[in-house]
């Protein structure tokens, strides 16, 4: 599996700027879909405010995942949790034992990821902090074995001289052989290189410590943070995360890593005026075919937005390296990330993360992240489908993500998330989970409220508020069209809350309809006011 990187082209359209009149004369497009959105169950002891978070999922067939994360307790310290599917209902979370020798520090405790070769034959890895001088971050295992996990670990081989270590991702193609990535530090230097180990006929083989990365971007010492990886088969992986320089910690690029039977190959994802770069997951359906996703953006310093960004693997060459589609007027979208991805056919993949709102007063009753999914055919992103948030213990979502995927069938993807109710009675982290569909044509948004129209010299300044129900996909445009009799029909599409008619007649009555189009391509209902044109 060889992959050499290309350079960087813009995408042509990442966001819903200029929008034509075209788009009402297209079918109903063909965009991801989500059904059976529904809470799960949580850890009874956790205590308020409950804060439990899933942030790897793993599915052997459809209806049975299991997905891992952490809980914390009612004095606000981690522990792992897991919990398990079975005929499409989600039984209550367990915990697993942490390593003899673990601390009570609060930071860098957790699983990261999980990979099921077998049902009911799991292994998750994370880190934990060992009690004693400096709280060293150790690397954490756990197994599963005929759907009983054992306690944690930290049994994996460490790099020569590595001090510290954390693992960040697994991947396995069956029982007894898998490959973990994660991070090593030597003694207390910040900067920190990331390593393989495989599991190789159920035993571990001698780590590997990858080559770092070589740019111009980079200063300093390099500090390279892998998030994930994907397979083919043990020694034909990708890896992929972030990377910096200590001389320039406000700056992180896209990091890969590319397995070549062996030798590994780093390369930095530098898009053009992007220093916030982060690839947090990867899918690699074939040997020659890999699908990276996460964010993309300018420095905090610049007060810019990150964006949902991706870079695909084609035949030896990342390109495509893109912002996906994200600017919408509902729910008032102004940046997001991808989490995760997972690929259930060659050329489809599904990713899924959260759109920002930017003003929630452009849709009363929808605040804070908004859960997406997004699907790529022939390397075509779709706009999003936005996953409903269940309501928690009787209140309303104040915003949610979708923090995992994964997808047994091509018509079968189970991610799962995280939702922050309103109420402040009932404040916390509560997970949900959602049936993910490649295709919907999706379902009529609502109506938009309080049209208003000031009229001026031969115009109408026409003002109105965004609908509260989107139909399962965000609101792209709006058409304004003024009628009167005998004389030229007037409109304008906009993605804003106000349009300007020129060309308004003195003293005919005109009839003011404002329809909002979701990416989806449907149209809702009209909203009417009348208008006198002076």
């Amino acid at each position: 599996m060889r992959r050499a990187r290309r350079g960087w082209r813009w995408p042509a359209a990442a966001s819903v700027g200029a929008v034509s009149l075209a788009v009402l004369c297209a079918p109903a497009g063909a965009v991801p879909g989500t059904t059976r959105t529904r809470p799960m169950p949580t850890v009874p002891s956790s205590g308020p405010p409950t804060v439990l978070t899933y942030v790897s999922i793993a599915c052997g067939n459809v209806g049975s995942c299991t997905t891992i994360g952490s809980y914390l307790d009612g004095a606000s310290v981690p522990h792992p949790a897991v919990d398990t599917q079975r005929g499409g209902g989600w039984a209550s979370p367990t915990t697993i034992a942490l390593p003899a020798g673990a601390g009570t520090q609060t930071t860098s405790v957790g699983f990261r990821s999980i990979a099921c070769p077998t049902q009911g034959s799991c292994l998750a890895v994370g880190s934990y902090v060992a009690s004693g001088t400096g709280a060293p971050v150790r690397p954490m295992l756990a197994g599963e074995v005929a759907g009983v996990w054992g306690p944690a670990t930290s049994a994996v081989p460490l790099p020569g001289g590595a001090t510290m270590a954390a693992l960040d991702a697994i991947w396995c193609t069956r029982a007894g052989a898998c490959v973990v990535v994660g991070a090593s530090w030597r003694g207390t230097a910040s900067a920190h290189h990331a390593f393989v180990d495989a599991l190789v006929g159920g035993v571990w083989q001698p780590s590997v410590l990858l080559p770092d990365p070589t740019s111009t971007k980079l200063h300093g010492s390099v500090v390279v943070t892998p998030k994930a990886i994907a397979c083919t088969t043990t020694t034909d992986c990708v890896v992929v995360g972030a990377v910096g320089g200590t001389a320039s910690p406000s700056a992180t690029y896209g990091y890969t890593a590319v397995d070549d039977h062996g030798t590994w190959t780093p390369t930095v994802i530098t898009p053009y005026a992007s220093t916030r770069v982060s690839l947090n997951a990867v899918a690699c359906p074939t040997a020659t075919s890999c699908l990276a996703v996460g964010s993309a953006g300018p420095t905090l310093t610049a007060n810019g937005r990150i964006a949902p960004f991706s870079v695909r693997y084609k035949a030896g060459s990342w390109t495509h390296e893109m912002l996906l589609p994200w600017k919408f007027f509902a729910p008032g979208t102004y940046g997001g990330a991808l989490a995760g991805v997972s690929c259930p056919q060659a050329r489809r993949c599904l990713a899924v993360g959260r759109l920002d709102r930017a003003n929630p007063k452009t849709a009363p009753g929808v605040s804070g992240s908004v859960p997406v999914v997004f699907t790529q055919t022939d390397g075509v992103w779709t706009d999003p489908a936005l996953a409903a948030t269940p309501r928690s213990h009787g209140s309303v979502s104040a915003g949610g993500v979708l923090t995992a995927i994964a997808c047994t069938s091509p018509r079968f993807c189970e991610a799962v998330g995280t939702t922050t109710p309103r109420a402040p009675s009932v404040e916390g982290v509560y997970p949900f989970s959602t049936v993910a569909q490649p295709f919907s044509r999706g379902t009529r948004p609502g109506a938009v409220s309080r049209v208003a129209v000031t009229v001026g010299h031969h115009r109408f300044d026409v003002t109105w508020y965004g609908p509260t129900v989107f139909g399962g996909s965000p609101i792209a445009t709006f058409l304004v069209v003024a009628r009167s009799p005998h004389e030229t029909t007037i409109s304008c599409v906009t993605v804003t809350n106000t349009c300007r008619l020129y060309r308004v007649v003195p003293h005919h009555h005109y009839v003011v309809d404002v329809t909002p189009i979701n990416a989806a391509r449907r149209l809702g209902p009209v909203r009417r006011v009348h208008a006198l044109g002076t």
